[in-house]
């Protein structure tokens, strides 16, 4: 509920008449982000990790050794063609990290000292 000051006469003041008219439309706009939010309109997967009946003999793969240090990783980036199978080792040497694939549908904890096998 807004709480107006009332000009002489029983009227609002202009800039409280803007806000009361503001008001349903601020509500529709709060329901309309949550029900985005909810449906998973937002999701950023669009590939399974490994497709189903992959045959890991005929296709090529990338293995990687990959090492979490203080928000880092090493190395940084690493660079795939398209179709091969990717199997990271990732280790976390100080702390725990997240690591995240949003498109492989990939989200992993590494606790410290612990190797992580992911595949994608």
């Amino acid at each position: 509920m807004v709480n107006c000051p009332v000009e002489r006469g029983g009227r609002d003041v202009p800039r409280c008449q803007e806000m009361r008219s503001m008001k349903p439309q601020f509500g529709v706009l709060i329901c309309s982000l949550a029900l985005l939010w909810y449906s998973g309109c937002g999701s950023t997967k669009e590939f399974p990790a490994i497709p189903k009946g992959l045959d890991r003999a005929n296709v090529k793969t990338l293995s990687v050794k990959m090492t979490a240090v203080r928000y880092r990783f090493t190395p940084e980036e690493v660079h795939v063609k398209a179709g091969t199978l990717v199997h990271l080792e990732v280790k976390s040497t100080e702390g725990t990290h997240g690591f995240a694939l949003d498109a492989f549908g990939i989200d992993e904890t590494l606790e410290e000292g612990k190797t992580n096998v992911i595949e994608f």
